[in-house]
């Protein structure tokens, strides 16, 4: 999560920091079944789910946090996750 909030590193980045070729990489999510931008976006909605559930954390900067630019990208994002607006989503988990 640390290189999120710069913008979204890149596979290539990312195969860079694990000291693996782009190939290989790549060729083992696939052995996997998944991709480089599904992973991307399993962390995104996981990491923004648990993040909205603290009051404290302003819905913007757990966008900044996960790497949108803007707030409206990320609306769409978990919109498209959860059926849901982040504030929705908020106000029903938010803990008891």
């Amino acid at each position: 999560m640390v290189r999120l909030p710069a913008g979204d590193p890149g596979i290539d980045t990312i195969a860079g920091t694990l000291g693996l070729n782009l190939r290989t990489v790549q060729r083992r999510l696939k052995d996997e079944g998944t991709t480089y931008r599904e992973l991307r976006d399993s962390f995104r909605h996981t990491t923004a789910c648990k993040l909205l559930t603290n009051p404290r954390v302003p819905i913007k900067e757990i966008a900044f946090l996960l790497g949108y630019q803007e707030l409206g990208a990320f609306y769409r994002a978990f919109r498209r996750w959860e059926d849901d607006s982040p504030m929705d989503y908020r106000n029903k988990h938010l803990p008891r």
